[in-house]
């Protein structure tokens, strides 16, 4: 960290405390031009504040409730979120306060759950009418397991806005029990699972996701159509960012026509190189299918050179999701309450990120204003 930063932090004071330390300071030096270095550290300090109530009506108070305040629980869930366990976050209290501050295990879990219930009637309500608002939504439904059985987080995203939530079932009947997807209207981008092309006015394919499989058939055969292909899909691509770069809002119906012209008859070179060797290809299901999709689909995987807006790939609903696959890796859920208090409280996290607000000051914000006690 430089000198100017520190200075800049001084000045727009997003420094809690100055702390001068002079050293060395006797009479043989206390004439030398002083030489200034900087430490920036944090400090976890034991604080109790005293609220003294004065109630309109008089009141038999024999007791006061002690309350644990809202940067414990601001740090609590922080953690939480990056995969601790309660255990593990509960251990980490204690070691930093020496044993002077040791919520249970219970307080913290009612944190966390407590912030989960007051983010689904607030923030989690507000995602959802942002998102139903965006052109492009980015969706996806990983499996998860939740006490050994498997349950699924479906992802709905941009890049300003992320809702999450976990159901048994990865199909339609998750999606309509939701109820979001059949109120949008603008367009979906999936890895290739067809019932989403029931919802939105349009559906882009990832085409990371066919890289990927033109990959494999690259590896598992000789066939030079899938080369041919994937070196195409990365020329589009770059010609739409050369294009945006000029200035573009989007590319001219002759130019498009003839990329996915030749799309289409490097697809038939690839159904001739397919039919030639189909006793000896051990690969021949995946590149079937992965034929058949290209084919059918030529329109939805070349949305992204049609309409600026539309992305390449669903690389936005792998992104958002990475915490949930960490977590499930270090942190296995072994309840649903769990599992869907942590996927609310990460659609409020991960938004926040997108936006640029201090998580730990929105936390706060939270607990402050919708008062979660222990």
């Amino acid at each position: 960290m430089t000198k100017e930063k520190i200075d800049k932090m001084i000045e727009n004071k997003e420094i809690d405390r100055i702390i001068t330390v002079e050293e060395n300071k006797n009479k043989l030096t206390e004439n030398n031009i002083p030489v200034v270095t900087y430490e920036i550290d944090i400090r976890l300090e034991k604080v109790l504040i005293k609220h003294v109530y004065y109630p309109t009506t008089p009141q038999n108070i024999t007791s006061s409730p002690v309350i644990y305040g809202n940067t414990i629980k601001s740090i609590s869930a922080l953690v939480y979120m990056k995969g601790s366990s309660l255990d593990a976050i509960k251990s980490l209290l204690d070691e930093f306060t020496d044993n002077k501050l040791s919520p249970a295990k219970g307080s913290i879990y009612n944190w966390i759950h407590g912030l989960s219930n007051v983010l689904s009637n607030t923030e989690y309500e507000k995602i959802k009418t942002k998102l139903l608002k965006s052109l492009v939504l980015h969706v996806d439904e990983p499996p998860i397991k939740i006490n050994g059985e498997q349950y699924y987080i479906h992802n709905i995203s941009n890049d300003k806005y992320t809702l999450q939530y976990v159901s048994k079932k990865r199909g339609e009947k998750a999606i309509k029990n939701f109820g979001l997807l059949e109120k949008f209207n603008g367009i979906l981008v999936h890895d290739h699972f067809i019932m989403y092309y029931n919802y939105g006015s349009g559906n882009a394919e990832c085409n990371v996701h066919a890289l990927r499989y033109l990959k494999g058939v690259i590896d598992f055969t000789e066939h030079k159509w899938a080369k041919k292909l994937s070196e195409l899909l990365i020329e589009m691509k770059k010609r739409k960012e050369e294009l945006i770069a000029y200035g573009m809002e989007r590319i001219s119906d002759t130019e498009y026509e003839s990329f996915k012209a030749k799309y289409l008859e490097i697809s038939k070179e690839g159904n001739l190189e397919y039919k030639k060797d189909l006793k000896t290809n051990a690969y021949k299901k995946d590149e079937r299918m992965l034929l058949n999709r290209l084919e059918k689909y030529v329109d939805n995987h070349l949305l992204f050179l049609k309409k600026f807006y539309v992305p390449f790939s669903n690389n936005r609903a792998e992104i958002d999701l990475r915490f949930a696959k960490i977590r499930q890796k270090i942190g296995k859920f072994i309840s649903i309450e769990g599992a869907n208090n942590f996927v609310i409280i990460r659609s409020f996290t991960s938004t926040c990120s997108k936006n640029k607000k201090s998580l730990n000051y929105s936390l706060k914000e939270i607990f402050k204003n919708k008062t979660i006690y222990a």
